[in-house]
């Protein structure tokens, strides 16, 4: 949907590929884990990734049928 566009961070650098996520029964809860996160090194993040996801597969099509933001897959 936004991918190429400048309308999302998403799609300013065209990510569409999904390498780690977490889920929340409150959305709240999501919001606080999303800014601790977001206070993070770049270094931090990425050894987050890599220790829940070390093979580093997309993990898109565990949550949705492909990339949101593929014209194929819409």
């Amino acid at each position: 949907m936004n991918r190429g566009t400048k309308k999302s961070f998403a799609g300013k650098l065209c990510c569409y590929n999904l390498l780690y996520y977490e889920v929340y029964q409150y959305v709240y809860d999501a919001m606080d884990r999303e800014k601790e996160i977001k206070g993070w090194t770049r270094i931090k993040k990425l050894e987050l990734i890599k220790f829940e996801n070390p093979k580093q597969r997309f993990l898109n099509k565990e949550i949705m049928e492909g990339p949101p933001t593929d014209p194929v897959h819409r």
